[in-house]
C-alpha cells in the first residue's frame, strides 16, 4: 500500500487510500508505535473503510477486527 505519511520521531505511519474489491471498497491504515518495544500495548492500529456508491466514497467506519489482525501480524 502506498504511504501517505511517515513520521519516525512520533512513530506514526499512515497509508494512502488503497482500493480493493473491484474498485468498490477502499481502505486506509494508521499505525502508531508508542515506544521502542513491540508489545501488544505499544502499538495501535486503525483501519478505515469506504464504499463507492457510484458517484462518491461513503465512510463505513473502522474495521476493528481487521485492525487487530494487522496488529498481530506486525507483532509476529
Amino acid at each position: 500500500m502506498p504511504l501517505a505519511s511517515v513520521d519516525s520521531s512520533s512513530g506514526i505511519v499512515i497509508t494512502d487510500w488503497h482500493t480493493i474489491s473491484e474498485n468498490e471498497i477502499r481502505i486506509k491504515i494508521n499505525v502508531r508505535l508508542l515506544d521502542n518495544e513491540l508489545t501488544d500495548n505499544s502499538i495501535s492500529v486503525q483501519m478505515f473503510t469506504q464504499k463507492f456508491d457510484g458517484s462518491s466514497w461513503i465512510d463505513q467506519g473502522q474495521d476493528n477486527e481487521k485492525a487487530i489482525k494487522i496488529k498481530e501480524s506486525i507483532l509476529a
